[in-house]
């Protein structure tokens, strides 16, 4: 998701290039392979840790010292987003998915907070740029006219010609801060488009996180609600554990589904919502074991065993 890059800062003048923040950006770099890693090797909670340890960084001071400073702030702002959004993943990997929903609604907050404060940092650049853009409109608006005369005549008096040499060098400079001032404006809302994709991108996993807690928190409960109904058997209701029971009882629930790491998430979440729950924690140790879920332990060969001499 990273779009700032040095060539699109080449186009602010040359004063505003400075060293970029890259407390967050190094991190984000750092271990974003090894805890991409650690959710396909099945270790989701271990992943989990190293990405809250990741999202624990704080937010760096938004530099609004000029246009470029307050880019690099967004930039690294934009990166907190997308380790929040990594680390919703992980959570999500693990089973957490409440957790996974609230380091969702903080990463949104960074990212609201980062298109507000790069909005507010390249205003006093898009102000200082006003008053030579409509300078350099009215001048063309102005003296071309003039200048095309100019350049028509080709018995011009010296003074003509003069006049000629200093209009067409105004000129340059106008059209050059027209250019300038344009693509200024370019970055700025391409930049603030960014940041507006990423309150975007935040949101829709926030809608889809909360559907999926709550179809499965409402399925849960029809379920419970249905056992206490039927009369004809006397079961007591111990909150989620009896719709795990019946999940796991149902083998194809787990084996349906494409993969090992997806089968581990599925599992995760079960024991998130029923700890300790036997049969998803036996399912769980055989994938990590290498097994199928519900292999079943060899029981030992019959046969009476030979007497030592």
């Amino acid at each position: 998701m990273r779009m700032l890059t040095l060539s699109t800062l080449t186009i602010l003048p040359a004063a505003l290039i400075a060293q970029a923040p890259v407390n967050v950006s190094q991190q984000l770099r750092s271990e974003q392979p090894a805890i991409d890693r650690l959710v396909k090797e099945l270790k989701a909670k271990d992943a989990l840790v190293k990405a809250e340890a990741l999202i624990a960084i704080e937010k760096p001071a938004y530099n609004k010292t000029d246009l470029n400073t307050v880019a690099q702030s967004q930039n690294a702002w934009r990166d907190l987003v997308i380790a929040h959004l990594l680390a919703a993943k992980t959570a999500f990997a693990a089973g957490e998915w409440e957790k996974g929903n609230e380091i969702l609604q903080k990463g949104l907050a960074i990212a609201k907070d980062n298109q507000a404060a790069f909005t507010a940092g390249a205003q006093p650049t898009l102000d200082m740029w006003k008053t030579p853009e409509a300078d350099a409109k009215a001048f063309l608006a102005d003296k071309t006219a003039r200048i095309q005369a100019l350049n028509a005549n080709a018995a011009k008096t010296p003074a003509e010609a003069e006049e000629l040499k200093q209009l067409e060098s105004a000129k340059a400079v106008h059209e050059n801060n027209l250019k300038l001032s344009e693509k200024i404006h370019g970055f700025v809302d391409g930049t603030v488009k960014l940041c507006e994709d990423d309150i975007k991108t935040v949101n829709s996993a926030i809608e889809k996180s909360q559907n999926r807690i709550k179809t499965q928190a409402d399925e849960i409960q029809t379920f419970n609600t249905k056992i206490k109904e039927d009369k004809k058997k006397k079961v007591q209701i111990k909150g989620n554990s009896n719709w795990v029971d019946a999940v796991m009882n149902d083998q194809e629930n787990l084996t349906k589904l494409a993969n090992p790491e997806t089968q581990v998430g599925f599992l995760n979440r079960l024991l998130v919502l029923d700890p300790g729950n036997a049969k998803a924690q036996k399912a769980l140790d055989n994938i990590l074991a290498g097994k199928a879920p519900f292999e079943a332990e060899k029981k030992p060969a019959k046969g009476k065993a030979k007497k030592s001499r």
